[in-house]
């Protein structure tokens, strides 16, 4: 044997045991025996054995309730149990193997039976793993490493969770056709080589393969990790695969009795992401009334059509030109669907968010960074080096807003100025220079040309979106940074708070955090947006943003959609009572975007706390797992990057989750069945401590 397979025995009788273990080490196993039930369960804990040899009779417990336990426990639920006994009645096997044993096996036994047995079932194990590494070195060529991390993160991964993504599904006409006049290999050679040529375009965008079906694909964009612009890049990705297929017709147009073509449909909005199958077989993918709408879409497509429903359409309106198409039916709907086409991307891209269309929300409070900013713009010059500001905060707090106040001033100024948006697919920097329309650069055209301005005289460099740039595109940011110190160069750089700048322990960096709005800020926004609602609704609203401009804008706008709230001439006026604020999507896409950069581990942890309560006691939480250690760890972790805050005025460790959006959505991601498991370890954790107080 190449390694050595470790063997438990649990067994009351010494000289069984004894024989066993003998028996077994023969065979080069590494063997250990223990004599009670209690002993056992211990021992497989510390010993981590291949193969558990069970008696039924145990001085302290029967051994199915050992094999029970043994088997309910994620941690060693796939040890081959084989009950091992002198009771060989029927009724004993059936209940030893209702308790989940492997095999069983009665006293007296034969030496030569009993390593058979033990072989083949390791054989088995083996088997087992092989055919799963496989499985996974198949998906490699599809899936990226965040789905991979999680088909190999066990039983946790398979129970699913709640979350809305972008479904996207691409069907491909032309293959029967071909299939009638073609060898079948030419067309297996040929349908492989055009799914290739998709499958890497949506990668590129951060999609995720699904499954293949047929001559149709569907993908994911937001699972099984989340960004802020999924919808955008299902799009993106849906306008590259059109142009791929294009370039595909055109590379193989003698070998295709006819030129392929394909109708793309792309939805968004609530699933439930998960394992589907049994032990033998489990299927990733996601259910619910989100996939059943986007087939319909899809099938309302004509060939060489994107189509998209009205979820998608609200989240991307601002970045690309669409058509109004005539509702569709779709099956179980009361009402017909709304469909977009999509036509181009904008030639002009919308800065930002806007709750009507062509009017920007006011610009409120902010007259410390506004000051602070501007103190720094006004250094830029040439007598002496640059210097790099980082302006930091929350995705929505409104960094990008303040520069673009700040840009009337900065044109009275003699330099020069440019800011660009990092993509984080890879694409190129988009970039203005407020002296013409946009433009695209290449990142490796981007140092020559700030070298080329900086002959002339001073310049400022704006760089937005700087915690979405791509590893290949990082390095053009980096050389530009480098300039600082020697030449007339200033940069402003605007990123997230969880992201921190590769150059922030240089001489000539410095920071500025842009917080929430305060209270009377907030107000002073909502008054400005809604004149004649009733205090009550804005005091609601207020409640659920919690100063995040992004997030009073997109509450505001999905009242609108579902016609709570009506425009009128003074702004809106009030359709009906409204006692409680959803969640709109787009704030739950964004917190869950934050949340998919935890690991599994952090994940499971902050999901447990959340069904405890936004406010959670660090003794309950730790009896939810059992490496005290990793808790601590973890949620440490979080505190960094303000997921969640400490309270220290108590005389025991309490934590609360900062926003009550992110407390809510991150309660929203667990399964019911999941949230009544962790209530009932809860309920009896209380329950045991009143006992004992």
């Amino acid at each position: 044997m190449t390694a050595k397979h470790k063997i438990l025995i649990i067994d009351d009788e010494v000289d069984i045991a004894k024989l066993v273990r003998e028996i077994l080490e023969d065979e080069g196993f590494d063997v250990a025996a223990v004599h009670t039930g209690e002993d056992g369960l211990k021992k497989v804990k510390e010993f981590h054995p291949d193969l558990i040899f069970l008696d039924w009779q145990l001085p302290d417990t029967e051994g199915v309730d050992v094999c029970r336990i043994i088997k309910n426990d994620d941690e060693t639920a796939d040890i081959p149990v084989v009950m091992l006994t002198s009771l060989g009645g029927e009724s004993h096997k059936v209940r030893g193997l209702e308790a989940g044993a492997d095999d069983y096996m009665t006293k007296p036994f034969s030496s030569g039976e009993m390593l058979a047995r033990v072989k083949s079932i390791l054989r088995r194990q083996e088997r087992s793993k092989k055919a799963v590494e496989v499985e996974i070195a198949k998906l490699q060529k599809y899936l990226p490493k965040e789905m991979l991390e999680r088909i190999s993160s066990g039983p946790r991964a398979a129970e699913g969770e709640r979350r809305v993504v972008t479904v996207m599904i691409a069907d491909l006409s032309g293959f029967t056709a071909m299939s009638e006049q073609m060898d079948p290999e030419q067309v297996t050679n040929l349908i492989n080589s055009c799914f290739k040529l998709l499958v890497d375009v949506i990668n590129q965008y951060g999609g995720t393969i699904d499954k293949f079906m047929g001559d149709a694909i569907m993908a994911l964009f937001g699972s099984p990790k989340s960004h802020e612009d999924d919808s955008e890049r299902a799009i993106y990705a849906a306008i590259g695969m059109m142009a791929k297929l294009q370039e595909f017709n055109k590379l193989q147009g003698d070998k295709l009795p006819k030129p392929f073509n394909m109708r793309i449909g792309i939805n968004t909005g609530e699933v439930v992401a998960g394992g589907v199958g049994s032990d033998t077989r489990m299927d990733f993918t996601v259910m619910g009334d989100t996939v059943n709408t986007t087939a319909r879409i899809q099938t309302a497509a004509e060939p060489g059509q994107i189509l998209v429903g009205s979820d998608t359409y609200q989240f991307t309106n601002n970045k690309f030109d669409f058509n109004t198409l005539p509702p569709v039916a779709v099956k179980n709907k009361k009402e017909p669907v709304e469909i977009y086409q999509v036509v181009s991307v904008k030639k002009q891209r919308k800065l930002f968010n806007e709750i009507e269309p062509g009017k920007l929300t006011p610009f409120v409070g902010r007259v410390r960074e506004v000051t602070f900013i501007k103190g720094f713009i006004d250094r830029v010059g040439p007598k002496s080096p640059g210097s790099s500001l980082s302006v930091f905060g929350e995705y929505g707090i409104g960094k990008s807003r303040i520069v673009y106040q700040l840009l009337g001033y900065i044109m009275t100024k003699s330099f020069w100025c440019m800011q660009v948006w990092c993509m984080p697919y890879g694409a190129p920097f988009i970039g203005y220079n407020y002296s013409t329309k946009e433009f695209i650069i290449k990142p490796e055209d981007f140092k020559p040309k700030i070298s080329a301005l900086l002959q002339q005289k001073p310049g400022l460099v704006i760089i937005d979106d700087l915690d979405n740039v791509s590893e290949q595109n990082m390095k053009s940011i980096q050389e530009i940074i480098d300039l600082t110190p020697q030449l007339p160069l200033y940069t402003i750089c605007l990123h997230k708070t969880e992201w921190t700048p590769p150059w922030s322990d240089k001489a000539y960096f410095k920071q500025i955090e842009v917080p929430e709005l305060t209270n009377d800020e907030s107000r002073t926004l909502l008054d400005s947006l809604m004149k004649d609602v009733p205090f009550e609704l804005k005091s609601l609203i207020m409640q659920k943003a919690e100063g995040v401009p992004l997030y009073i804008e997109e509450i505001i706008k999905h009242l609108v959609y579902q016609k709570i709230l009506q425009k009128a001439e003074a702004g809106y006026t009030v359709a009906g009572k409204i006692d409680e604020i959803e969640i709109p999507p787009k704030i739950n896409i964004i917190v869950m975007a934050k949340i998919d950069k935890l690991s599994e581990k952090t994940k499971e942890i902050i999901q447990n706390a959340a069904v405890i309560g936004r406010e959670f006691k660090y003794k309950i939480l730790r009896t939810l797992f059992k490496d005290a250690d990793v808790v601590r760890t973890e949620l440490n972790s979080l505190k960094k990057i303000g997921v969640i805050t400490e309270n220290t005025a108590t005389t025991e460790r309490v934590f609360r989750f900062k926003q009550i959006i992110a407390y809510e959505v991150v309660t929203s991601t667990v399964l019911n069945i999941v949230r009544e498991d962790i209530r009932k370890k809860i309920d009896q954790y209380l329950e045991m401590e009143s006992r004992v107080m």
